[in-house]
């Protein structure tokens, strides 16, 4: 058996693709990864037959596999030439040995989430905050729907066992609320792993920092006080007496995952957080557009000084379009949300997904929902790192004006990849002459218009911000 000692993999000097040998080997395997063992054993015939049938369809042959203490099972990654077909663990849950597809043997410490030997340049950090939006309610949520990736690990919060711990990433995540019968997938893992694939020399982590049906106006004190509803926690940065501060809880999980992640690089490798995003409202329809925004912007930059990171970018989902549509005072909160990236620079804003519900409750997003979501959430990030000052704006993209059975106009835009303070939505007759009458807009930073009481022939949308207008972007209708 030949070892490359600078990365940190061990070959077989077979060829067929036989990974591990036996019980033997496995042993030397891990004691050269200085693995703690305190069991290793064969599988019984059942499982290599199991797993020979489900790593077939990867194009990779197992002839016998071993894993680390019998409650653990191996856990399947996706099908690639550059990582595992086959993981063990160590009772810390943290990957022991691993086989690729190509057949060759990777060991603990050596590759993938840092140690010696590591290829990657750094860790890049993404906290995840909010209520269920965030947390997920999304099904199925099995790793047939939401794949692992080799380079996407989370860091728990406290109330887990696995706290303090680096582990990889699988849904659901491990976040400040506890798990229950409702949980599913949420846009976290997604948002990372798009992340991961834009930056291949990364290993991304993620901080699940969300808790189920909290908010500001939550609270853990029973029985609640005037003006707030019984709940796991608060999310109100500097509200003292409360027994779950979400918000000191997010940043104390973030600086524990700054200080581990730290702890698992070599020189020339740094860590970084990179995004905060937030999905949140429901649980706040007593409060008021701008008591909202008080609250979340005191959280934000709570964040920003306590990872002394004042440029992190920040980015904010649209709460479920149909509770948003049934619920008025939902109103309020959604215009908050709108409203974050002219309050913050570098944020952004994503839409979520009307049509993709669950059934039949309507406050989540389904699994392909949350598929959409996550997705969305990292292109309102590529937005947001240009939401910077002193640039003159971008003008709208995929601009639309669809003509309804009632004569109405409706008109939907994708914001720009630059800074923006407001859009004037404008039609003309002719093309030449435009006009804001018979316009109606939701919120001034709402990527949707409807014009009424005109039979326009153009519709023309123009973007703001402090250096003045954009150049025109005209549709015909």
């Amino acid at each position: 058996m030949a070892t490359d000692m600078g990365r940190g993999i061990i070959a077989p000097d077979t060829t067929d693709k036989i990974s591990v040998t036996g019980v033997a080997e496995m042993r030397t395997l891990a004691a050269s990864a200085a693995v703690a063992v305190d069991a290793v054993k064969d599988y019984t015939e059942g499982e290599v037959q199991k797993d020979r049938r489900q790593l077939a369809t990867h194009g990779a042959k197992l002839d016998k596999a071993v894993y680390l203490d019998s409650p653990v099972v191996p856990k399947m990654t996706p099908s690639d030439n550059t990582w595992a077909a086959i993981v063990a663990e160590d009772r810390a849950g943290q990957v022991a040995i691993g086989v690729r597809h190509d057949g060759t043997v990777f060991v603990a410490g050596q590759e993938g989430a840092g140690g010696s030997g590591n290829t990657a340049t750094g860790y890049d950090i993404i906290v995840a905050a909010g209520q269920s939006d965030m947390s997920g309610a999304g099904k199925p949520y099995g790793p047939e729907i939401f794949p692992p990736h080799p380079r996407v690990f989370q860091y728990p919060a406290k109330r887990w066992p696995q706290s303090g711990q680096i582990i990889p990433a699988t849904e659901p995540l491990l976040h400040q609320g506890p798990i229950t019968s409702a949980a599913g997938a949420g846009p976290a893992l997604v948002f990372a792993k798009e992340w991961a694939e834009a930056h291949p020399d990364r290993i991304v982590l993620i901080v699940p920092t969300a808790c189920t049906s909290t908010g500001f106006t939550t609270t853990a004190l029973n029985p609640a006080p005037e003006g707030y509803t019984a709940s796991v926690g608060c999310w109100q940065l500097n509200r003292t007496g409360e027994p779950l501060n979400l918000g000191r809880g997010m940043i104390d999980q973030t600086l524990a995952a700054i200080a581990a992640a730290r702890s698992r690089i070599s020189a020339g490798q740094d860590v970084k957080v990179r995004a905060f995003v937030w999905s949140q409202g429901l649980s706040d329809g007593r409060l008021s557009t701008e008591q909202y925004a008080a609250y979340f912007d005191e959280l934000v930059n709570g964040l920003k000084a306590a990872i002394n990171q004042p440029d992190l970018p920040v980015v904010v989902g649209q709460m479920s379009p149909s509770s948003i549509k049934n619920t008025i005072s939902a109103h309020k909160i959604d215009k908050a949300h709108l409203d974050t990236p002219r309050r913050f620079t570098r944020a952004g804003y994503a839409y979520s997904f009307g049509d993709l519900q669950m059934s039949p409750e309507n406050n989540h997003l389904s699994a392909r929902g949350q598929q959409l979501y996550g997705r969305a959430l990292f292109e309102a990030y590529n937005r947001a790192v240009m939401n910077v000052p002193g640039l003159s704006p971008l003008g709208v993209e995929n601009l639309t004006a669809r003509r309804l059975n009632n004569g109405t106009v409706r008109v939907r835009w994708t914001a720009p990849a630059s800074r923006v303070l407001s859009y004037t939505v404008e039609h003309s007759t002719n093309g030449t002459d435009f006009t804001t009458a018979g316009v109606t807009r939701y919120h001034e930073m709402d990527c949707a218009a409807e014009i009424a009481g005109a039979n326009p022939s153009h519709v023309r949308v123009i973007t703001h911000n402090e250096t003045g207008p954009s150049v025109p972007v005209i549709v015909e209708l």
